[in-house]
């Protein structure tokens, strides 16, 4: 809802803080009155957090103070309560999947929003290079979450690999692809209150990897490009990750 970019144009133009909560406010009430009933989850606020784990000067922040993000929370609160009770709310952002100084930054802002009976879950990314994983790091850091009484998720993972190699480097990189998504759904398998694995697009085309971000790099997703699974995505059906 409340996102680092591809926000509004307007958002730049407000200067007031009763504006600003009074434009919060309307959104909120009418996506979660509309569309919450048909969700299990929402990010309220998305990519808040700069490299060192602190708010970053997004347009909220400049207009509301150092919290804002609690009265989104607070509000996001009071209509999910109102109209989709089910529907856990989130706060997702990336860069946080290893114990790194981003990591502690958003575990402390997440643990005063739970305690505050504000916040439900937290959201790890996950845009992984193949070979270049967290994978001796991440499952601790995930369970310093859980350890609050949060849930966490995994969020919106790809596995992107170097397309101009030679092709016998091409299958390796395959390899370590598909060795690597194994491990990260494994994690949120042996985390209690991982509640999810989401993929961030389904084919090479649809990507934004090679396309937006990463020039050079490709071949991140679960679907080769008319549909048909990967080998990663053979392996994880065959490890039980999807019925």
């Amino acid at each position: 809802m409340f996102p680092r970019s591809q926000y509004p144009g307007w958002v730049d133009g407000i200067t007031k803080v009763g504006d600003m909560r009074q434009r919060m406010s309307m959104i909120l009430e009418f996506v979660i009155k509309n569309y919450g009933r048909n969700a299990i989850a929402m990010d309220v606020c998305n990519e808040i957090l700069d490299k060192n784990g602190n708010p970053d000067n997004l347009p909220w922040k400049r207009i509301m103070g150092n919290k804002w993000y609690e009265e989104a929370f607070r509000m996001a609160k009071q209509f999910r309560d109102q109209y989709a009770p089910q529907m856990l709310l989130f706060l997702n952002d990336y860069g946080a999947e290893y114990m790194n100084p981003k990591a502690d930054g958003l575990l402390a802002i997440a643990t005063s929003l739970y305690k505050q009976k504000l916040l439900d879950a937290v959201g790890f990314q996950c845009h992984f290079a193949a070979s270049h994983i967290p994978r001796h790091v991440f499952q601790k850091n995930l369970e310093r979450f859980t350890a609050v009484g949060l849930k966490v998720a995994i969020t919106e993972i790809d596995m992107r690999i170097p397309m101009n190699e030679q092709p016998k480097a091409v299958q390796k990189d395959l390899a370590a692809k598909t060795g690597d998504y194994e491990v990260i759904y494994g994690i949120c398998r042996r985390v209690k209150g991982c509640v999810s694995v989401t993929a961030w697009g389904v084919t090479p085309s649809d990507s934004w990897i090679g396309h937006v971000e990463y020039p050079g790099f490709g071949n991140a997703t679960l679907f080769e490009n008319d549909y048909s699974p990967t080998p990663a995505m053979k392996q994880l059906i065959k490890d039980g990750f999807f019925s």
